[in-house]
C-alpha cells in the first residue's frame, strides 16, 4: 500500500515543479515581449506583428514612407502597394494617352522620349509612321489593350519601331495592318518593313553599336516583312538582345536574325502562322522554349554566304505542323559551316532539309 502512495506523491510533486517552471517561463517571455529591444518589434508595442513586417519590408525595398524606422505606426498607415505602384496620367510625366483616331502620333512619342527618356502608352490605338528610340530609351504599353498600328500612307520608314542601344520595348500589340494577312509563298521576296528593327553597321571590322536591348510581352502581327529583325549588331561587343514572352504571327518572317546578328537570346517566344518562323544567319544565337510551329518553314538557316554563321542552340522548342497541310519544312539548314544543336525539341509533321552543312545535331528528337 505504501508503494502506490509514494508513486502518487512523486507524480504530484513532478507536476507541481513543471507548472511552476511553465509559469515562470511564461512570465519571463511576457516580460521580454514588452521590451523595446525585442528583435523584430519595430513599432515598440511589445508584439511582433504584420505591422512590423510591413514596416521592415517597405524600407528594405526603398519605398519612401512618412515614418522613420522605430516610430510607432497604426494599422491605418500600413503601406498600400497597389496604390503606390499604379501608373496614371496624374502621377507621371511620361504618360501618353491614345487619341483613338488615325492621326500620326510618331512625333508625340518621339518628343516624350526626348523629354523624359521613356514613354508609357495608355490603352487604345496609336497610329505611327515610324518611331525611333534613342539610346537607353524605354516604351511600355498596357498589354494588348495598347495597339500601335502602322499608317497605311507611311512609306518613308522601313520600321514601326527602331531601337538603338540599351533600349526597352514592352507590353503592347504592334500591327502592320489591322487586316489579317493570308499566308502565301514569300520564299523569294520578304517585304522590307519590320515591326521592330534593331540594326547596326558591323561589317566584320567596325565596332558594334547596337547592344543590350530588351523586347518583352509584345504581340507583333500582319507585317509585310519581318515581325522582329536584328541585323549587323556585331560580334564584340555582342548584341545580347533578349526577346522574351513575345507572339509573332502573319508576317513574311516572324523573327529575322540577319548577318552578324550575334549572341541574341529568345525565350518563351511563339512565332506562328508566318511564312518563316525564324531565319537565323548570325552566330551564337539561343532559343529556349520557343514555338515555331504552323509556319511554312519553321527554322530556316541560309548560311552559305554568312561569315560567322550558326553554332547556336535550340532547347525545348516546338517545330511542328508545318504548312501547307503538315507537309512544309520544319528545319532547313543550307551552308551551315559551324554546326547547330537542337536539344529536346519536338519536330514533327514537317520535313527536315540539310544541304552543304556540317555539325548539325538533333538530340531527343520526337515527332
Amino acid at each position: 500500500m505504501k508503494r502506490p502512495i509514494s508513486l502518487f506523491l512523486a507524480i504530484i510533486i513532478t507536476l507541481s515543479v513543471f507548472t511552476v517552471t511553465l509559469f515562470s517561463v511564461s512570465a519571463k517571455d511576457k516580460s521580454r515581449s514588452t521590451d523595446r529591444d525585442t528583435f523584430g518589434d519595430i513599432d515598440g508595442d511589445g508584439d511582433v506583428t504584420i505591422v512590423d513586417a510591413t514596416f521592415i519590408q517597405r524600407h528594405s525595398v526603398d519605398f519612401d514612407t512618412p515614418y522613420p524606422i522605430g516610430e510607432p505606426i497604426s494599422d491605418s498607415d500600413i503601406y498600400d502597394e497597389t496604390t503606390a505602384l499604379s501608373v496614371t496620367s496624374a502621377d507621371t510625366n511620361s504618360f501618353l494617352a491614345s487619341s483613338n483616331n488615325k492621326s500620326d502620333r510618331s512625333a508625340d512619342i518621339a518628343a516624350m522620349l526626348t523629354q523624359e527618356g521613356c514613354c508609357i502608352l495608355g490603352a487604345g490605338d496609336f497610329y505611327v509612321s515610324g518611331v525611333e528610340l534613342p539610346e537607353g530609351a524605354m516604351i511600355r504599353g498596357q498589354g494588348n489593350s495598347t495597339r500601335v498600328i502602322r499608317k497605311n500612307s507611311a512609306d518613308d520608314n522601313n520600321y514601326i519601331f527602331k531601337l538603338n542601344s540599351k533600349c526597352s520595348l514592352s507590353d503592347m500589340t504592334i500591327l502592320g495592318s489591322t487586316k489579317n494577312r493570308e499566308l502565301e509563298d514569300r520564299s523569294e521576296n520578304i517585304g522590307g518593313l519590320s515591326g521592330v528593327l534593331i540594326e547596326g553597321a558591323y561589317d566584320g571590322s567596325t565596332s558594334a553599336s547596337m547592344i543590350n536591348c530588351t523586347l518583352s510581352n509584345l504581340t507583333v502581327s500582319n507585317v509585310a516583312g519581318c515581325g522582329i529583325k536584328i541585323s549587323r549588331t556585331g560580334i564584340s561587343p555582342a548584341s545580347h538582345t533578349q526577346i522574351l514572352n513575345c507572339n509573332v504571327s502573319r508576317c513574311d518572317c516572324g523573327i529575322m536574325l540577319d548577318t552578324y546578328s550575334e549572341f541574341n537570346m529568345s525565350t518563351n517566344v511563339a512565332s506562328q502562322y508566318n511564312y518563316y518562323g525564324v531565319i537565323c544567319k548570325g552566330g551564337n544565337n539561343r532559343f529556349y522554349n520557343c514555338d515555331f510551329s504552323k509556319n511554312n518553314v519553321g527554322v530556316y538557316m541560309p548560311c552559305s554566304n554568312e561569315p560567322n554563321n550558326a553554332h547556336g542552340i535550340f532547347v525545348g522548342c516546338e517545330i511542328a505542323h508545318n504548312n501547307p497541310d503538315n507537309n512544309g519544312y520544319a528545319v532547313i539548314c543550307e551552308g551551315v559551316s559551324k554546326g547547330e544543336r537542337f536539344e529536346a525539341c519536338t519536330i514533327g509533321f514537317g520535313k527536315i532539309k540539310i544541304k552543304d552543312s556540317k555539325g548539325i545535331k538533333f538530340s531527343i528528337l520526337s515527332s
